[in-house]
């Protein structure tokens, strides 16, 4: 499945017990946080447009490489996050 930023954001809510937002900034404000720490401003440019890029759906596509590279299927990013929180990697509040 393709998940948008903000159902990533309402699942780590629910798997997490905590509140998780995600937070759309325009290219303009991407320029102004990436300048304002000192990056390159050629590098700034790309990072800003690589970002709108993916928002207008540049890198909406699945594809089967995990399954032929490791002959598995993938797993969810719901089974994913389980993993992890079940590893102690993310703090789950009770």
């Amino acid at each position: 499945d393709l998940d948008t930023f903000p159902q990533v954001a309402a699942l780590l809510t629910t798997k997490l017990n905590r509140k998780i937002t995600h937070v759309s900034i325009s290219e303009e404000e991407i320029v102004s946080v990436f300048s304002s720490i000192g990056l390159a401003p050629e590098l700034v440019k790309a990072l800003a447009a690589m970002d709108t890029a993916i928002k207008d759906g540049a890198e909406d596509r699945l594809n089967d490489a995990v399954l032929k590279v490791t002959g598995k299927k993938p797993k969810t990013l719901e089974e994913f996050v389980d993993e992890v929180v079940g590893m102690g990697v993310w703090e789950k509040k009770e």
